[in-house]
């Protein structure tokens, strides 16, 4: 009796982790972007089978629960592929730039803030770009766009920041 039960546990639990221990097409990217504002944020979570859009907003009295979906097949193929060739071991965690470029700051005109949690495969690294432009980051940016409603797509040009 004791050796079933062991056997049930352990064939109960391969699964589990085999689940939690990721996968080659599991991926994570969570984008937290103050799109210039002091008490604001959109917030963009895409995994390998779903997108969630959450916001900070009414200065910062207010969550918002945006969107909350299953992404497509096609979706999920195309995202997979771009988090393969992203190279987020070569990251590094903060990429900054001064503010002389915009004159001054208030809480309506204040420095762009975008921190990223990016994860594929055994890879992970946290991320934060203030007040600069990095190319890389755009092309992620545009890849996650093919996911977003108009309204909420993540501006993210070189000319913001000069």
């Amino acid at each position: 009796m004791k050796r079933l039960n062991i056997a049930l546990v352990i064939l109960f639990h391969i699964p589990l982790a085999l689940h939690a221990g990721g996968g080659k097409n599991n991926f994570r990217v969570y984008i937290s972007d103050n799109h210039n504002l002091q008490f604001e944020a959109r917030n963009y979570l895409v995994t390998n089978d779903s997108l969630v859009i959450t916001a900070l907003s009414d200065n910062g009295k207010s969550n918002v629960n945006y969107l909350r979906r299953a992404l497509t097949a096609d979706e999920k193929k195309s995202m997979v592929q771009f988090m393969k060739e992203f190279p987020i071991s070569k990251l590094n965690e903060l990429y900054f730039k001064d503010y002389a470029n915009l004159g001054y700051i208030s809480p309506d005109h204040y420095p762009r803030v975008i921190d990223m949690e990016l994860e594929s495969a055994d890879l992970k690294k946290k991320v934060r770009v203030n007040n600069i432009f990095v190319p890389r980051f755009a092309e992620l940016f545009s890849q996650v766009n093919k996911l977003l409603p108009q309204e909420v797509k993540i501006k993210y040009e070189e000319e913001q920041f000069k």
